[in-house]
């Protein structure tokens, strides 16, 4: 039985152990899948779509990255990261229902004893007569309310849910109770027709015994009877009913067999010199009748454990690293990029101060240049627009000329070379003369007219000093009036010359 033990706590290892390439794809999806395996998942439902979510992410990383793998399995950065969060998802979540299990431990056994007893008492003809499925039913969803609860952390459910499922087992068990009776009784009689009371003494009477607690804890659910523990084990009668018959069967098959005892020696030999070379014993194979102590097996195991110990340590510390690594790095790139952040904003903030102080001192200058324009003129002699592009226009409302002609009249000299003295404030800008007329006459002619006189404009004002290249003469007719030309005094304000200095 001691072997036996060390066995099933060498495989319960093997279970949880993850192999020595911990940080690679294939050994995430090992662990995972042997954390499914081990029953445990059940109680984290909330941990297990966390890893499958992970899980999923990570797999879509290795796809995409496949081409960036060496052959020798150094997975790049992004994808040891992935790996690295995965594991921590994974333990969490092992650790959540480790805790679980722990503190349910005494509702969990009360789980697996309510099951027995919905399996070993069930026959169909019970099914109408007993509530027993709905019961266990009603148990375990009470249950998995509790797990989920504490997942949540929400505990006054937990304890709650825990509490209902507890007394809807012990309920779901004491309506097991007659069939189930029933079961183990006849599973003593099919033990007692194969002889056990002869060829499997003990097995017998444990079996008796354990029959006669449930008998009389049956009997104490009728009404006005004597209260009875329940047994530990409800289903421990009819196991070992089971097992005394089959036992019995063997036994007498043995003593029919003269040359079985030997045979059992054999195999057993057998077994043993099986195990000793799974675990790599140095035998002597070659010598007839050798046998293996199972001192030396016991030995080996205890090696093999040692090995895995340390190797799960190696394991630990190895993803230890990995995540100190990725924590630094993530720190260093955090640290990074919020330096870069800093400098791109302080970098962008100092742009946008020069901008505004530009556009303010940009437009300070303007002010005072517009200013300076304006104090150049009568209110009577010139509009001064601004548009809000930037474009000037000096209007030279003052400047007639007489009807069908170009000749500028010496009296407006005056006012030209004042034009002239406000064209010189914008030595950065073109100029352009438009010439207007009204809607009297043909409208070619006086367009043509127009042109003229913005040119005779022209003139005067290179002749003052105005750069040639910077100037030039447009005609526009009658086609961009600025009063009715129904009354003589708007068409004497159509008449009339645009010194427009153009937007920067």
């Amino acid at each position: 039985m001691k072997f036996i033990g060390v066995c099933t706590a060498l495989v319960f290892s093997l279970v949880y152990l993850p192999t020595a390439q911990a940080s690679s794809f294939e050994a995430m999806n090992t662990a995972i899948t042997n954390f499914e395996e081990s029953g445990l998942s059940r109680f984290t439902p909330l941990g297990m779509k966390k890893i499958t979510a992970y899980q999923g992410a990570t797999m879509l990383i290795r796809d995409k990255n496949k081409s960036a793998f060496s052959e020798k399995g150094q997975d790049n950065h992004e994808l040891k990261q992935a790996i690295t969060k995965t594991y921590e998802v994974l333990q969490e979540a092992q650790t959540n229902a480790k805790v679980y299990v722990q503190e349910h431990s005494d509702l969990l056994a009360l789980e697996i004893e309510a099951n027995k007893a919905y399996v070993y008492h069930h026959k169909p003809q019970r099914i109408a007569e007993e509530p027993v499925q709905i019961l266990f039913d009603e148990a375990n969803k009470w249950l998995q309310s509790s797990i989920e609860a504490s997942e949540k952390g929400q505990m006054n459910i937990v304890a709650q849910a825990s509490k209902t499922a507890e007394l809807t087992y012990i309920r779901c068990i004491n309506a097991a109770m007659p069939g189930l009776v029933e079961e183990t009784e006849r599973a003593l009689s099919r033990a007692s027709s194969a002889g056990a009371e002869k060829y499997a003494p003990q097995l017998w009477r444990q079996a008796d015994e354990a029959f006669k607690q449930l008998e009389a804890y049956n009997e104490s659910l009728k009404e006005n009877a004597l209260p009875v523990s329940r047994p530990r084990h409800i289903g421990f009668a009819f196991e070992m009913a089971i097992y005394a018959q089959k036992m019995a069967i063997q036994v007498k098959e043995w003593r029919y067999d003269n040359g079985s005892h030997e045979d059992l020696a054999l195999t057993a030999i057998q077994l043993r010199l099986d195990m000793a070379k799974a675990l790599d014993l140095k035998l002597a194979y070659e010598q007839v009748g050798i046998d293996v102590p199972a001192t030396d097996l016991m030995a080996a195991i205890e090696n093999l454990k040692q090995a895995i110990i340390d190797e799960r340590t190696a394991h630990h510390k190895q993803v230890a690293q990995l995540q100190a690594e990725y924590e630094q790095n993530l720190s260093t790139t955090l640290q990074q990029q919020r330096l870069q952040d800093q400098q791109d904003f302080q970098s962008k903030l100092t742009n946008i101060k020069t901008a505004f102080n530009s556009k303010l001192e940009q437009e300070t200058f303007e002010s005072k240049r517009q200013k300076k324009l304006r104090e150049l003129f009568e209110e009577d002699e010139v509009d001064i627009i601004a548009h809000l592009n930037g474009e000037l226009v000096i209007r030279a409302k003052k400047v007639q000329f007489a009807p069908n002609t170009t000749k500028i009249e010496s009296k407006y000299f005056d006012l030209l070379s004042r034009v002239k003295e406000g064209i010189k404030m914008y030595p950065e800008r073109n100029i352009k003369i438009e010439g207007h007329t009204d809607s009297i006459g043909d409208e070619t002619v006086n367009r043509t007219l127009s042109l003229n006189r913005a040119e005779s404009v022209q003139e005067y004002l290179i002749a003052s000093g105005v750069e040639a290249k910077r100037i030039k003469a447009l005609g526009f007719g009658e086609v961009k009036p600025i009063a009715s030309n129904i009354y003589e005094q708007g068409r004497t304000m159509n008449r009339r010359i645009d010194i427009v200095i153009e937007k920067p």
